[in-house]
């Protein structure tokens, strides 16, 4: 079959670009003679050795087999523009963005309404598997842009490790505070909402089963974040009840009961210890204690892969962002 010559001023046919680039990322990349030859027989153009550089430059591709990385292939017009824009250094702060958001608060797991070690951009959604965690970073544009930048790049893969590890010790706490409420000790006792505490009720609050699983979870996670102790409340003018509250850190409080008998709560106080003491060899217990090493080494690696992208000297590839400028 004779070759085809591209004419002066003849627009060359996107499918050779398209082969001379895919070509010109082989490793070890062919010389653009080889590269020449190859697109001739597969395609029958000849295709002439300043369209193939233009082509690899357009794609910010090496030109022979001699020329530097691709790394250090995007001209340096490019690269000044983009750091001179803001572009490359906001990819690499939300890497470390990214780094610095990787704790999972289990106070926050069990939504105690204390505000220390609060993770703001953590996300639990329950579904059919129990529930799966994420950051509110993953849906700015600027981690996309990144993601674009860098799309094989192993921290992703770790990432999405973090989130499903991450998922299961919360849907671990969530079992707990369940196993704590269907023991028969528990589940025979009425149930209140805090609202209802002034209004004269009596029973057990939620925060009953929270603070167990918080405390079981962080025994067999090897955290010591604060003793916990008791206070009862005595009933005055607007709440004819006492009140027992859970008191971390001599500060920080839920209310766990509430009962129109002192006695009572003391019972009640009674009874979490025992069913603490139970919960300890729990495999569910034991399951969140195993999630949560898995979840330290991630972190670890994940952090070495993200402050690997924050010291990033350029960016490879394009991303929709760069498009725009």
């Amino acid at each position: 079959m004779p070759l085809r010559d591209i004419k002066p001023g003849e627009r060359t046919p996107g499918a050779v670009s398209v082969e001379v680039c895919r070509l010109a990322e082989m490793k070890p990349r062919p010389i653009n003679r080889v590269i020449r030859e190859q697109v001739a027989m597969k395609l029958g153009v000849n295709v002439s050795y300043r369209s193939i550089r233009r082509f690899c430059e357009e794609a910010e591709l090496p030109t022979s087999s001699r020329s530097r990385k691709p790394e250090a292939s995007i001209s340096e017009t490019r690269s000044i523009l983009m750091e001179q824009s803001g572009h490359w250094p906001k990819l690499r702060g939300t890497a470390d963005k990214i780094s610095a958001h990787l704790f999972l608060p289990l106070t926050q797991t069990l939504q105690f309404p204390w505000l220390y070690s609060l993770n703001p951009p953590l996300q639990l959604i329950a579904g059919e598997e129990g529930l799966a965690a994420g950051l509110s970073i993953e849906e700015e544009v600027l981690f996309k842009s990144l993601v674009e930048h860098l799309p094989g790049h192993k921290a992703w893969g770790l990432l999405s490790d973090w989130k499903s590890t991450a998922g299961n010790i919360a849907s671990g706490l969530s079992d707990l505070c369940s196993w704590v409420e269907e023991q028969p000790e528990v589940s025979s006792r009425e149930w209140l909402g805090e609202e209802e505490i002034n209004q004269g009720e009596v029973g057990l609050i939620r925060y009953f089963s929270k603070s167990l699983a918080l405390d079981a979870a962080e025994e067999v996670c090897s955290l010591h974040t604060g003793s916990s102790n008791w206070e009862i409340l005595e009933p005055y003018s607007q709440r004819a009840t006492y009140v027992l509250n859970w008191v971390r850190g001599g500060s920080s409080f839920v209310r766990v009961a509430a009962s129109r008998e002192r006695g009572e709560l003391e019972d009640i106080k009674a009874l979490h210890h025992e069913l603490l003491g139970r919960m300890k060899s729990l495999e569910l217990t034991q399951a969140i204690g195993k999630e949560w090493l898995k979840l330290e080494e991630i972190t670890l690696e994940l952090k070495r892969e993200l402050d690997h992208i924050t010291n990033l000297a350029l960016f490879t590839g394009r991303c929709s962002l760069c498009v725009l400028r």
